[in-house]
C-alpha cells in the first residue's frame, strides 16, 4: 500500500509539476479520511479529512466520485495553516477520490502555487480509471492476505493444543474445530479468491485486449509497455489466486499416510525441472533418503515447493549447486533437507520465509508469491513434523524438516 501511494503520488507531481500532494486512506471506522503518505509536507503539518460534518469543502460533488480542479483555493480547509504562509499558500488543487463498488475509499490530493495546465489535468482524468482499478485490486490481495493468515494461525493453534492430549482426542478436537471456525474462514477465503479476484482481472484482461485492437494503429512504445506492464500484473495476479487456491485445499484436504520411499517421491518432483536443471546446469546430488510415514500425493508438493525454490535462487549463480538427502540427528530421528548455494536470506529474517505473502526479495529480482513455503509448512505440520531454514546473504539457504516417527 504505501509502495503503491508514493508511486502515484511521484507519478502525479511529475506529470502536474506540482508542489506537493497527499494520498488519505478513508478509516471505516470513524468514517474520517486520513492522511497516509505524502510527498512535500513537514511532519504532522496535514490532517485528516471529515466528509460528514461539513470540514470539507466539496463533500457533495468529492462523494460522487467526481474529480475536482479549485482555482479559488481557500485555506482552514484541508491542511494546518501555521504550515502555509501567504507566500507559499497554494494557488490551486486537484482532489481526485479513488472509488471500490461506488463508495469513496481514498483520496489522492495535489497543489500547486502556479497553475495546472489543461494536459495535466486531462491526463489525471484519463489516470483516474486504471488508479481505481489498481487500488480494488490491491485491497482485495490484502484483504484475502489477511483472511488467509487468519485461517493459518487457527490451524497451528489447533495443533499446540492438541499435542497433550492423547490420540483419541486430539482426532475429536481436530474434527470439531476443523468443521466450525477452519471451515467458515476456508470457505469464505475461497468465495472471496475466486469471485472477487478473478472477476476484476478478467475484466482487465478483456477491456486491455479491446483496446488494444481499437487504437492499434496509434500506439506509441510508452503505450505500448504501459499494455505490457498490465498483462504482466494480471497474470501475475491469476498466478497468486492459484497458489491461494492450493494451499485452501491443502488445509482442507485429510491425510493418508503410508511407509513410502522419500527417494521415490523425490525422483518423481525432479522430473517436473528437467528442463531447468539442464539449461542452468545445476549440480543437483540426492544422497539417501530414509523411509516415511507420510502421504505421497501431499509431499510431492513438498518437494516441487523446495526444488522449486532452490532452482528460483541459484539462477543468479555462475556454478548452482543443490543437494537433497536425509541425516539423523542427536535424538535418532531423521531429518531430510535440501541445501543450495544461492542468493540465501538473513538469518534474523527466518520467521518470514513461511509466512503468507512474506518475501524476501523484490519479485522483480525473483518472481514469485509467496505462498509455496507456506504450504510446505502446512503439510508438514499436518503430518505433525516441523520445518527450519538457515541461510547466509550470498551463500545459500538451508531448508531441513523432520517427521514424527508414527508407524
Amino acid at each position: 500500500m504505501l509502495q503503491f501511494s508514493t508511486d502515484v503520488l511521484g507519478e502525479l507531481i511529475k506529470i502536474t509539476e506540482s508542489d506537493i500532494a497527499a494520498f488519505y486512506v478513508l478509516n471505516e471506522l470513524t468514517y474520517k479520511f486520513e492522511p497516509f503518505t505524502n510527498i512535500g509536507f513537514p511532519e504532522n503539518s496535514i490532517n485528516e479529512i471529515n466528509s460528514n460534518d461539513g470540514e470539507f469543502e466539496f463533500t457533495e460533488e468529492f462523494l460522487s466520485g467526481n474529480i475536482i480542479h479549485n482555482k479559488a483555493y481557500h485555506k482552514d480547509i484541508l491542511f494546518n495553516t501555521q504550515f502555509f504562509t501567504s507566500k507559499d499558500q497554494p494557488n490551486e488543487i486537484i482532489v481526485a477520490p479513488i472509488k471500490v463498488e461506488d463508495v469513496v475509499v481514498a483520496i489522492i490530493l495535489i497543489a500547486t502555487q502556479n497553475h495546472f495546465s489543461k494536459e495535466s489535468i486531462a491526463i489525471i482524468k484519463q489516470s483516474s480509471n486504471n488508479i481505481n482499478t489498481s487500488y480494488s485490486s490491491l485491497l482485495s490481495s490484502l484483504r484475502v492476505g489477511i483472511l488467509a493468515d487468519n485461517v493459518l494461525k487457527i490451524y497451528d493453534e489447533l495443533e499446540v493444543k492438541t499435542d497433550t492430549l492423547t490420540k483419541q482426542n486430539i482426532e475429536l478436537l481436530k474434527q470439531k474445530i476443523i468443521s466450525t471456525e477452519a471451515n467458515k474462514e476456508l470457505e469464505a477465503f475461497s468465495y472471496s479468491v475466486s469471485h472477487d479476484l478473478r472477476a476484476p482481472l478478467r475484466h482487465i484482461d478483456g477491456f486491455t485486449k479491446l483496446l488494444k485492437i481499437n487504437i492499434k494503429d496509434n500506439i506509441d512504445e510508452k503505450s505500448q509497455n504501459y499494455f505490457k506492464n498490465i498483462v504482466s500484473s494480471t497474470n501475475q495476479m491469476n498466478k497468486l489466486i492459484e497458489d491461494l487456491l492450493v494451499f485452501s485445499r491443502t488445509g482442507r484436504k485429510g491425510i493418508k499416510k503410508s511407509k513410502t520411499q522419500m527417494k521415490k517421491i523425490v525422483d518423481e518432483a525432479i522430473k517436473m525441472f528437467d528442463s531447468e536443471i539442464k539449461e542452468n546446469n545445476i549440480n543437483l546430488k540426492i544422497e539417501k533418503l530414509d523411509k516415511a510415514n507420510l502421504d505421497h500425493s501431499l509431499f510431492v508438493q513438498v518437494w516441487v515447493n523446495l526444488i522449486s525454490n532452490a532452482i528460483k535462487f541459484t539462477s543468479k549463480t555462475k556454478k548452482p549447486r543443490i543437494i537433497i538427502g536425509s541425516e539423523k540427528d542427536t535424538k535418532g530421528g531423521t531429518v531430510y533437507f535440501i541445501k543450495d548455494n544461492g542468493v540465501g536470506f538473513d538469518q534474523k529474517y527466518v520467521d518470514k520465509v513461511f509466512g503468507v505473502f512474506q518475501r524476501l526479495h523484490g519479485n522483480t529480482e525473483f518472481p514469485g508469491t509467496g505462498i509455496g513455503l507456506a504450504n510446505v509448512k502446512r503439510i508438514i505440520t499436518k503430518h505433525g513434523g516441523n520445518i527450519w531454514a538457515e541461510g547466509k546473504i550470498n551463500k545459500g539457504a538451508s531448508f531441513f524438516f523432520k517427521l514424527t516417527d508414527e508407524k
